[in-house]
């Protein structure tokens, strides 16, 4: 009976253990997966950002082309306003990834490394354990 009965508290508490690490794995992966998709929309608004300023580029090609087909003498007179509008339009290039944002991502990493250390030491332990000789006598 007591075989049994200790037999029975292994299966109950083995499963307990396997529902709470499949609840872990659940969260960590919704977790990564709420981080994935912020990834996304950063990368979505970045994209967009240099769209828009390819965009005002194309335009400022587009009204130089249209002023060289102009005679010189109002060529020069609506350059001044064209080379302007070049001077104002700063290209900054997007950040790959805003510090906010690698700071969370760094931050799963780090707790995830730690999740792996102590599942590996849980394991030998429980393997060293397990092999002890006399252990259950």
């Amino acid at each position: 009976d007591k075989a049994r009965s200790e037999g029975q508290r292994l299966v109950w508490e083995s499963e307990e253990l396997r529902r709470f690490l499949r609840e872990q794995e659940r969260l960590l992966l919704a977790r990564l997966g709420d981080l994935a998709r912020d990834v996304r929309r950063a990368q979505d608004r970045a994209l967009a950002k240099v769209r828009e300023e390819l965009s005002h580029l194309d335009t400022l090609i587009w009204e130089m082309e249209g002023k060289f087909q102009q005679p010189p003498g109002q060529f020069l007179q609506d350059i001044g306003g064209l080379l302007d509008s070049c001077e104002a339009m700063k290209f900054n290039p997007p950040a790959e990834i805003s510090p906010e944002l690698e700071g969370r991502l760094q931050e799963f990493v780090q707790r995830n490394v730690l999740v792996r250390g102590t599942l590996r030491r849980c394991q030998d332990s429980l393997m060293f354990q397990l092999q002890e000789p006399g252990e259950f006598m």
